[in-house]
């Protein structure tokens, strides 16, 4: 048999879904461990069928499938109305998904793949049938096979981005074909998952005779009084990486992945639409061999279960049949979560995963609603396979807990996957005890206080956290939205009370980094500065005196070069000290020798005033004043302000001999009675201190690479509060529905006009944005880019200006322009252009002459 190793295995680090009664995955976990129920039967009835069949007033919907935060994305108002719901719910749980792994600011060259299908885009009748609705535009972009698509696009995600479609196996396929690319080290981390969504007015159902939908409204998997299923919507998304991966960047792993595998029945059926017994035992059979374990030791199956007369007698002989070729024996519970939410069509198999995950992680299988008496057809026992309708805990046993998971396809693709309990993690003691800094950031103040507020809900009453791993999830794990504040505190319960405090006061930017405070950071860690530290001190003797006026030197260069290597190079140095001379070196100023020079110069002199020898420290300051004149000084392209000397070079200045002189005469006499370049400043020490200046810059306007600094976040990734997505109404309402659409519409295009009438060009353009991008009241400040814009919304736009103002304008020309404000100005001096030309052209006819310009 073959043993997989942590190299082969695939560990599922993130989760996110949206089920009927469940709008998250502790909610989902809430509905499963109580056998509930996310089905409602209270759907407007149309009446029966033509033909006389009964309408059947039961589905699982989701709630608030109109809405989506369009801003997020940076997707205009016109667009999100236009696009597929499905795509913009997908869209919103894999950040969420991301988020929940740790991984929702990816940057650089990340491999992430993306690996998704959803089902039939049910809404384009609305778009198609909306008249001259601006969103009409977009219908060409919003094809089943750009879901993918979308997703790396807008999260910047740049691995393999497949759309998958094996209709009702679609979930599980995604997920066994993103492990396959880990696999083969074709991508370092996956999303992979699907989304289904009914429209309102297709919600409930007929049940036609030899159909495979439910007479009575109610699934029954495995049941004496099993007649079919019940229609669901959902969405369910997994984050994906190598086992091996995991555990090293310390992600919180809530299962693992041991093996899969895919086939279909071929023509081996009855018909298209029926099941196979052959097809799925030897789909089961495959996914066993791949993962390297014995059937036997599988505990727990969360079956495709349908609750259809033909589908689970056929499901269960498979079972039966892929146990009897492998040899395995013992007890194994199986189990169906379409029950509870319905049967979610291409999302189905992720609402069965994430159902076996959790009862894998957290020891405990859910039973299964409905199912109160067996199927007579369907043999079961105590000792083999078997059925229960109550929630119980993992059977005792040794080795891991493993559990196996069906996903089938009409048309015949079979998806068996079979995954394990995560491994226990090695959690190391706190290293530090604070204080530590905690970031968050959201779109406005109000979404602000309102991740402030689920997050303190969360670490209410807990004792399993760490600050350490709460904080570097914080740093690593969430995009960074315009507002932005950092909380302190040395441990979690003081962060309870502290969150309360989301006042967001306007920041200064630049933000004006203290240098000063750099030289006492204990940044032994950080390579640039151990380096810089190091350099530093080869350039002066052994026994030379200022040793530590050189080491704080290169420890705050080292600092400032490191914070620009991870892209938050201060624009403004507010330096007390005599790190100012390590400051000018940064800015450009002077070279860092000559910088070096003038500390240990400055240094000694300080030293020596402070020992009373004012003559001696006079001396000095003579002698470093005769070198200063050599001393090659350049333009600053950073600011520097010194509070020792009152004085600021502005960036663009250039230091004189004199600044240096006077420089260092004011350091000597503010510094004589303080010790110089030792000693260490309270909330400094430690790692955390290097942090939490990277955090400054961060809470005004800077963007760090996290991840070039993860060497000093050494918490693990855990799972936290996911961001409060600020939804808006978003959909194109059906004839005689008085609910209204989302974006608002000005009159209809006023025709072209004639260049030589009056026209208030800054209000037509406003209403062409209005139009074209589903604006309110755009502002003349409005960045295009910022309110969704793009090349295709230019264009047009284009075609706009040219129906109302009869010009022509070229498509970059436009872009650049970025604002209303800046078209406007655009479309106003062609319009003059214009002008000049028609009248030039009527004089050159007056005068018998051709003009041409």
């Amino acid at each position: 048999m073959i043993t997989r190793t942590a190299s082969t295995k695939i560990a599922i680090i993130g989760m996110a879904c949206r089920f009927p009664a469940s709008a998250d995955v502790d909610r989902y976990w809430e509905l499963l461990q109580r056998s509930g129920s996310g089905l409602v039967d209270d759907i407007d009835d149309p009446g029966n069928a033509p033909d006389g069949t009964p309408f059947v007033p039961v589905d699982g919907p989701i709630e608030g499938m109109e809405c989506f935060d369009a801003a997020y994305f940076g997707i205009s108002p016109a667009e999100a109305e236009a696009m597929d719901p499905q795509q913009r719910l997908f869209l919103e749980e894999a950040v969420h998904a991301l988020e929940h792994a740790g991984y929702a600011s990816p940057r650089g060259e990340n491999r992430i793949g993306v690996f998704c299908g959803g089902g039939t885009n049910r809404y384009a009748a609305r778009v198609a049938g909306s008249g001259d609705a601006p969103g009409a535009a977009w219908a060409q972009w919003d094809t089943p096979a750009s879901l993918a698509l979308r997703v790396s696009y807008y999260l910047n995600l740049r691995g393999p981005s497949v759309y998958v479609g094996t209709l009702c196996s679609t979930s599980l396929t995604a997920v066994h074909m993103a492990s396959q690319s880990l696999s083969t080290g074709e991508s370092d981390m996956c999303l992979a998952g699907a989304v289904t969504l009914r429209m309102p007015e297709e919600q409930g159902y007929h049940a036609y005779d030899g159909g495979v939908m439910s007479k009575s409204g109610r699934c029954r998997p495995f049941d004496a009084k099993a007649d079919g299923t019940v229609p669901g919507s959902g969405v369910g998304i997994f984050v994906l990486k190598r086992l091996d991966d995991a555990l090293t960047d310390g992600d919180t792993v809530h299962a693992v992945i041991l093996g899969s595998a895919m086939n279909n029945d071929g023509a081996d059926r009855l018909s298209f639409a029926a099941p196979s017994v052959g097809g799925q035992r030897d789909v089961i059979v495959a996914a066993a061999r791949d993962a390297g374990v014995d059937l036997g030791e599988v505990r727990y199956v969360e079956a495709h279960g349908t609750g259809t007369p033909l589908g689970d007698p056929v499901e269960f002989a498979a079972l039966r049949e892929a146990r009897a070729v492998t040899g395995a024996t013992g007890p194994c519970a199986v189990g169906s979560v379409k029950s509870s939410v319905g049967h979610l069509d291409s999302a189905s198999g992720a609402a069965g995963l994430l159902k076996a995950v959790l009862a894998v992680r957290e020891g405990v299988i859910p039973g299964t609603l409905g199912h109160e008496e067996p199927d007579p057809r369907i043999p079961m026992s105590e000792d083999d396979l078997h059925v229960t309708g109550k929630s119980g805990a993992w059977p005792e046993g040794p080795g891991p807990r493993r559990a196996g998971v069906t996903s089938l396809g009409v048309g015949g693709t079979n998806v068996h996957m079979i995954i394990e309990e995560p491994p226990i993690p090695d959690i190391p003691l706190e290293r530090f005890e604070g204080p530590w800094a905690f970031p968050l950031s959201a779109d406005t103040p109000e979404m602000l206080a309102e991740s402030a507020a689920l997050l303190a809900e969360r670490l209410r009453d807990v004792d399993d956290l760490r600050a350490r791993d709460v904080a570097t999830t914080l740093i690593l794990s969430r995009t960074s939205r315009p507002v932005r504040k950092v909380w302190s505190a040395q441990n979690l319960n003081e962060l309870v009370v502290r969150l309360e405090e989301t006042a967001v006061d306007p920041r200064p930017r630049p933000y004006p980094v203290p240098v000063g405070e750099l030289g006492f950071l204990d940044a032994s860690r950080i390579e640039r500065v151990r380096r810089m530290r190091e350099e530093t001190l080869k350039e002066i003797p052994g026994d030379a005196s200022g040793r530590n006026v050189a080491e704080a030197f290169g420890t705050v260069l080292g600092a400032l070069e490191a914070l620009k290597e991870v892209g938050a190079r201060p624009e403004v140095l507010e330096c007390d000290g005599l790190e100012e001379f390590a400051a000018l070196v940064f800015a450009g100023s002077m070279e860092r020798g000559a910088g070096l020079r003038c500390v240990l110069a400055t240094g000694a002199a300080v030293e020596a005033a402070r020992e009373g020898d004012l003559d001696r420290g006079t001396e000095l300051l003579e002698l470093l004043e005769g070198e200063l004149p050599a001393v090659r000084l350049s333009r600053a392209d950073v600011e520097v302000r010194s509070r020792t000397s009152g004085e600021t070079l502005r960036t663009g200045a250039t230091p004189t001999a004199e600044y240096l002189s006077e420089l260092a005469a004011s350091l000597v006499m503010a510094e004589a009675s303080e010790p110089t370049g030792s000693g260490a400043r309270p909330g400094l020490q430690g790692d955390d201190g290097w942090v939490r200046v990277l955090l400054s810059l961060w809470e005004h306007g800077a963007e760090p690479d996290w991840e070039r600094a993860r060497a000093i976040l050494d918490g693990r990734r855990i799972p936290l509060p996911v961001y409060p997505f600020e939804r808006a109404r978003h959909w194109i309402p059906l004839p005689g529905d008085t609910s209204g659409r989302t974006s608002a519409r000005r009159a209809s295009p006023k025709g072209v006009r004639a260049v030589e009438e009056e026209i208030d060009v800054l209000e037509e353009m406003s209403d062409i944005w209005s139009r074209v991008l589903g604006l309110e009241r755009p502002s003349p400040d409005d960045d295009f880019f910022d309110v969704g814009g793009h090349s295709i919304v230019a264009t047009q736009i284009l075609s706009r200006i040219r129906e109302r103002f009869g010009v022509r304008l070229d498509l970059g020309d436009l872009m650049d322009a970025e604002t209303l404000q800046g078209m406007s100005d655009l479309v106003t001096e062609e319009r003059e252009s214009a002008r000049l030309y028609s009248v030039l052209s009527r004089k050159g006819e007056d005068d018998g002459e051709t003009v041409r310009l």
